[in-house]
């Protein structure tokens, strides 16, 4: 993440919401890990799993594509929803 330099993707949504989709997959693996002691349901886990790191990365992806097969530019206009709060 570091050499990603995700401090720098905050003005561009686009960018963040791939940065905030990676994140879910080391909280999937803490949740992995605190799912073995019981203390978290196992299909809870595989849902911050799914949802979080593959939805969240498809959606993503799947709005910068449109956007750049449809001649928009790739920058995201508040009409787009990129933002966590309508996604993930």
């Amino acid at each position: 993440m570091a050499r990603w330099r995700d401090w720098t993707t905050h003005p561009e949504k686009l960018l963040l919401v791939l940065h905030v989709a990676y994140l879910f997959v080391p909280l999937g693996f803490i949740g992995i890990a605190t799912g073995t002691t019981g203390l978290i349901d196992q299909i809870s886990v595989l849902h911050l799993l799914t949802i979080g790191s593959i939805a969240c990365m498809m959606l993503a992806v799947m709005t910068r594509v449109s956007r750049g097969h449809t001649g928009r530019s790739l920058t995201s206009s508040a009409k787009t929803p990129t933002d966590l709060k309508a996604h993930c």
